[in-house]
């Protein structure tokens, strides 16, 4: 990927919604789909859009957000509602123009023919792997809070089928106990992992990218997506430099999605 300019896109928002329930309504995963069919004839898994989440041209109201499908040329995005910029997001109505600049970064690696794939995602880190299993096949782990989630985990049973999705809540209260890290540990996650060619996808909090880079055989190919603020998104700000075995890395031009051993985790905060 180069860096440069790029091109800005306006999309309209087709749907918004809240797949959170409870408490998590307001702060949990929600869905947008947004009509953008130059956006989704470019994009790949891994891919991200920069979009701008109110009125203007605030810098600071750029995020990052992964594309998590595509159909037709409806595109989706999943964003877990944090800050200021996500809150507006939340607040649009079905209708609303949203300014885009996309796709960007460096996607996942196209699997060969016999390769199969074992996404691991984290809360809202679903959404590259999404739409990795929608185009390329594979299966899902997915490691969630709590039973408040399970909104996320319908869409994702919706997008790729039950029989791809498994399960994993903190709490127990949905699915089985425990995490993704926790669940490969086991004698079933283990046996997961002893397919032949396999190739491990995984986006989610930083910590459950280390420690995957840790606990993974090291025989097993693994790729990460980071999730990382962002700035210019075409790699001339520097704001999203990642420490690697190659250097420091521009996530928005070199990333998001890294060979996981190379990125140094005990350097990033």
């Amino acid at each position: 990927m180069c860096s440069g300019t790029v091109e800005e896109r306006s999309a309209r928002l087709v749907a918004r919604t809240f797949l959170g329930g409870g408490a998590a309504r307001e702060r949990g995963p929600l869905l947008l789909e947004l009509d953008a069919p130059e956006i989704v004839a470019k994009s790949l898994p891994g891919q991200f859009l920069l979009v701008t989440c109110g009125e203007g041209s605030d810098p600071f109201l750029l995020r990052p957000l992964a594309v998590a499908g595509v159909r037709g040329e409806v595109l989706s995005l999943l964003v877990q509602v944090r800050g200021e910029g996500t809150r507006r997001l939340a607040a649009l109505a079905p209708g609303s123009v949203l300014r885009l600049r996309g796709p960007l970064g460096t996607p996942f690696t196209t699997p060969k023919e016999a390769e199969r794939l074992l996404c691991i995602a984290g809360g809202v880190g679903a959404a590259p792997l999404l739409f990795l299993a929608e185009r390329w096949g594979g299966s899902v782990l997915l490691g969630i809070p709590d039973a408040s989630w399970e909104g996320l985990v319908h869409h994702c049973v919706s997008r790729i089928g039950s029989s791809k999705v498994t399960v994993l809540s903190d709490d127990g209260s949905l699915g089985e106990k425990g995490n993704p890290c926790s669940f490969l540990a086991s004698e079933k996650g283990s046996a997961l992992l002893a397919f032949p060619n396999t190739r491990i996808c995984a986006c989610g909090p930083t910590g459950m990218l280390a420690a995957l880079a840790e606990a993974l055989p090291p025989s097993l190919p693994y790729e990460a997506s980071l999730e990382t603020r962002m700035g210019c998104g075409y790699g001339g700000c520097l704001g999203c430099v990642v420490p690697t075995e190659r250097g420091r890395l521009r996530a928005c031009v070199e990333g998001p999605v890294f060979a996981g051993r190379e990125v140094r985790w005990h350097e990033l905060g």
